[in-house]
């Protein structure tokens, strides 16, 4: 049940288990160092975002008439996907790797962000702000200890989660051979509540990646171990971001009037 440590798949306490203690107290991983390092993460992922967003100027919506953008977007989501599955097997190269994962999802959420405008204006300010309120709630709540990552909180996290990577490696291949997935994007209750319910998962976990990295500070491990919390706690930031936007793409008019006649 090891594997079943954290809700975040970069994340889990038997990470720690295969990394030997540092000898040296100055060069093990601390609080301040990996907050530091998510933020070096953070800028870079922005400025590769802003490149994006510049690059692709939607006449419409979707990128169907911008194939050059198209290929930018999917070539840098998948070398992101790659990355992320490769340093989460191999923590050590995260130091040399998290840098270009940042720059690559920047570059794919930039896109999708000037695509998700083009069709909803303004909606993209609001997705950063409720992004920026979620995680300081839950680091809150974290702190006051109103949510105790146990084991069961994570067994429960991470197999929700788990379980919406399934959902989406299926939705992908049903949409590829254009079947229909009427919960996926439609503009309907049962959306609507599958929606909330992925971003609900996504915010929580913060809970175990905080729980992650105070456990990491507190075993004496190596330094290099800050690069990888950064980089788990930045994958939590992009997949709560992305699940807000498509929350707030719902047409929320609309459903509230399908709820009345219910």
């Amino acid at each position: 049940m090891a594997l079943f440590k954290s809700g975040n798949p970069a994340l889990g306490v038997d990470t720690f288990t295969c990394i030997p203690k540092a000898i040296d107290g100055n060069a093990t991983m601390s609080l301040q160092g990996t907050v530091n390092k998510c933020a070096i993460l953070l800028l870079l992922l922005l400025s590769a975002a802003v490149y994006g967003w510049k690059t692709y100027n939607p006449p419409t919506y979707p990128l169907d008439n911008s194939p050059g953008v198209a290929y930018l977007l999917y070539g840098s989501n998948l070398g992101a996907i790659f990355l992320c599955i490769l340093i989460a097997s191999r923590v050590r190269i995260a130091p040399y790797l998290t840098w270009l994962y940042s720059v690559l999802e920047g570059l794919a959420l930039g896109i999708i962000s000037k695509a998700f405008n083009a069709a909803y204006p303004g909606i993209i300010a609001h997705s950063i702000l409720l992004t920026i309120f979620v995680f300081i709630v839950l680091l809150v709540i974290y702190k006051l200890e109103l949510i105790r990552a146990t084991e069961n909180v994570k067994l429960m996290i991470v197999s929700a989660t788990a379980a919406i990577a399934l959902f989406y490696i299926s939705v992908f291949l049903l949409q590829y051979y254009d079947i229909p997935v009427p919960f996926f994007d439609s503009n309907n209750i049962g959306s609507m509540f599958l929606s909330l319910f992925i971003a609900a998962i996504a915010a929580l976990n913060f809970v175990v990646d905080f729980d992650f990295i105070e456990q990491g500070t507190s075993l004496g491990i190596p330094k290099y171990m800050e690069w990888y919390g950064a980089f788990g706690l930045l994958v939590t930031l992009v997949w709560l971001y992305l699940e807000i936007l498509r929350l707030l793409a719902k047409d929320w008019k609309n459903l509230y009037k399908e709820w009345r006649g219910w």
